[in-house]
């Protein structure tokens, strides 16, 4: 009876709860969840980013739907913090997650914006083999400071990769579009040494590396390659992965777990822009030490470059030992440059003006970069530099600019008295020819 009495109980209040639960999924269905807002007086937003802080850097656009950032964090919860010039607001980011708000201009127009940990324009690679073990070993060459791997592209082989963790993004050369067999199904505004263009893009290319392969990796067509290079690749190809460069056995390793760090190495942090990896380093100028993040650049052939940021940061534009002035950049001696366990003296290299309408990065070049073996865990944002067999290679310093500037001045001297030889034969030649006559 009294099984019968619960039955009949249950089926009685059975109703009244799928009523209330009908209810509670209705109310959450139609209540619209109230953004958070960020509120500003200025056009111009500051970000804190981890430990990247970027002053003034996002620029507002009412107009737009949605403005999206996609963070610069590893794969690891961070921090991320938009600050204006009357407020501020922050968000504990987790990857793969997106973050919405409402920045509100002036208390009338309103900017939708979101926050992206999904980072935009990963490509994991494919192991073409099936092996025992979790790394693939890559080898490549070192040509005028810049590394160079062998690979193919929608199957075409022999094609010339030029590794370059400061590109944000994967470029083929104008001249190797038929070569690589691409097609083109987009366009986009390309800034880069060539100036800004629109340049068409493709999004669907197959990459093969060594016993790595890519799929449904998007490319845009550039301008200011070398003639011997094919294709440029940045880190978005090993964003979730570590990749260790060995300059001593020429060989670039792709690993899915940090490998046993040797000793030798030091342990920095790395902040990035999307894939782009930074690491501070430290330049002395007129007797004191200016510390801040560097792109890590191994694409730049050369030493590296004072960017408008940091000139404007340290107020340093009149403090450089300057060589050369030439228009919104001066040509300058850095006395020192300090990279992990390494110091660099007398480096010649160009700082951009505080004034410039454009902005250059700060960046170290593979100049410098190729004097250490490399470890760089993207996944928990640190790198690991060991001093290699090329630390005392020979970069661009003010004792080569001196030798440089003698060789030209002697072989300047030496083309003046040749000129002047064979003028006066000239002369010689012409009177005797008018004293025949």
């Amino acid at each position: 009876m009294l099984g019968y009495i619960n039955n009949q109980a249950k089926m009685k209040i059975k109703p009244i709860v799928l009523l209330a639960l009908c209810v509670l999924i209705a109310q959450q269905l139609t209540a619209q969840q109230p953004l958070p807002i960020l509120k500003t007086n200025s056009n111009v937003v500051s970000i804190r980013d981890g430990k990247n802080y970027r002053k003034n850097t996002w620029k507002l656009t009412p107009q737009a739907k949605l403005d999206i950032y996609y963070t610069g964090l590893p794969q690891k919860e961070g921090k991320v913090t938009f600050i204006s010039d009357i407020d501020s607001i922050s968000f504990n980011v987790k990857y793969g997650k997106t973050y919405d708000f409402i920045v509100l201009l002036n208390n009338k127009d309103t900017c939708y914006t979101r926050i992206s940990a999904n980072y935009d324009g990963i490509n994991s690679p494919i192991k073409i083999k099936k092996q025992t073990n979790s790394s693939d070993t890559i080898p490549f060459t070192l040509h005028n400071s810049r590394i160079y791997l062998n690979g193919q592209v929608n199957g075409k082989k022999n094609l010339s990769f030029q590794l370059d963790l400061g590109a944000g993004a994967t470029c083929i050369n104008y001249k190797s579009v038929a070569k690589a067999g691409i097609k083109f199904d987009g366009k986009t505004l390309v800034t880069n040494s060539h100036g800004t263009n629109e340049e068409p893009t493709s999004n669907k290319n197959a990459i093969s590396i060594a016993g790595l392969r890519w799929e449904d990796v998007p490319m845009v067509q550039v301008k200011n390659m070398n003639n011997d290079e094919d294709v440029i690749i940045g880190n978005s190809l090993f964003a979730d992965k570590i990749i260790e460069l060995n300059y001593d056995l020429k060989i670039l390793i792709v690993h899915d777990q940090l490998p046993n760090i040797t000793n030798g190495y030091t342990k920095h942090d790395v902040i990035f822009e999307q894939h782009r990896p930074s690491i501070q380093a430290t330049i002395h100028v007129n007797g004191k030490d200016y510390t801040d993040w560097f792109l890590f650049d191994t694409g730049r052939a050369g030493t590296m470059v004072i960017g408008k940021s940091f000139v404007t940061k340290f107020g340093l534009w009149d403090k450089f030992k300057t060589i050369l002035s030439l228009g919104d950049k001066k040509i300058v001696v850095i006395p020192k440059t300090t990279i992990g366990k390494l110091s660099f003296t007398d480096i010649v290299t160009n700082a951009q003006s505080p004034k410039s309408n454009s902005e250059r990065p700060t960046l170290l070049g593979n100049e410098l970069l190729n004097h250490f073996n490399v470890v760089l865990d993207n996944v928990n944002g640190i790198i690991y530099l060991k001093p290699n067999s090329l630390q005392k290679k020979n970069y661009a310093d003010l004792n080569e600019l001196k030798a440089t500037a003698l060789y030209l001045f002697i072989g300047t001297l030496l083309l003046i008295a040749a000129l002047v030889i064979c003028i006066r034969k000239w002369v010689k030649y012409w009177k005797a020819s008018k004293t025949k006559k």
